[in-house]
């Protein structure tokens, strides 16, 4: 099973600690990158992006998106 769970700063030691408590191999933890956005809000920026190229050479999103995935 998979989770997302996340945790104040304050509480990283505790947290941890608790981790350390269970058989090795029961959880693995990964760090995600905080600056990380949702597909939904890079979808926002990359049509406000296609929006605003000049002399309206932009692409439609569903064209954009469709060569970006076939890189």
């Amino acid at each position: 099973m998979t989770m997302r769970v996340s945790i104040k700063d304050q509480y990283i030691d505790k947290f941890e600690n608790f981790i350390s408590t269970l058989p090795s191999g029961a959880v693995e933890v990964d760090t995600i990158n905080d600056n990380a956005i949702s597909f939904e809000k890079a979808q926002l920026k990359v049509q406000k992006a296609i929006n605003n190229i000049s002399n309206n050479q932009g692409l439609d999103l569903d064209t954009a998106f469709e060569k970006i995935a076939n890189c």
